[in-house]
């Protein structure tokens, strides 16, 4: 209990610290059926159609992550940008002992993103095609991609300490 106090405390510092931009999980679901295993290593895979959007989101989500004490890699260390390539990804997440992967949409309307973020989470080690837990965020107040996805990240990391997905 004291290190998801401790955790959150970070998370809303960080958030407080960070950026104007305010991001509000709107949605979450988590596999009722999922056993929280130890998580050492995350991939932060960002599919988003626009490179600096997605490097943006990978970067925050991966800073937040890291600073949290997890090990971290992002897809554009190794997708090139305007690819999607699920092989490159599944051949990264076993050969690195990826324990979760963080799946980033943004939802972009006529192509102009309005402030909401798809994510899913997926526990590498069980070998399913369904994600552990789901959450849909809502950003408002951001002058930038950088400043959503910092807002974002911290979202994100409190949904999965809150849910149990993101234990140590």
């Amino acid at each position: 209990m004291k290190q998801l106090l401790r955790a959150t405390a970070l998370v809303l510092a960080a958030l407080a610290t960070t950026s104007c931009a305010t991001s509000s999980l709107i949605q979450v679901w988590r596999d009722p059926n999922y056993r929280p295993a130890p998580v050492k290593r995350v991939l932060v895979v960002g599919v988003i159609p626009y490179a600096g959007d997605r490097l943006a989101f990978e970067n925050a989500v991966a800073q937040a992550f890291i600073k949290q004490g997890f090990e971290v890699a992002t897809s554009s260390g190794f997708v090139p940008p305007g690819q999607s390539d699920n092989s490159k990804i599944v051949a990264y997440v076993r050969e690195m002992g990826v324990d979760l992967v963080v799946v980033l949409r943004l939802v972009t309307p006529n192509g102009a993103w309005f402030g909401a973020t798809d994510m899913n989470v997926y526990a590498a080690k069980t070998n399913s095609e369904w994600p552990v837990w789901s959450g849909t965020t809502t950003t408002s107040n951001f002058s930038s991609a950088q400043d959503a996805a910092t807002s974002v990240a911290a979202s994100l990391l409190y949904g999965l300490i809150k849910a149990n997905i993101l234990v140590r």
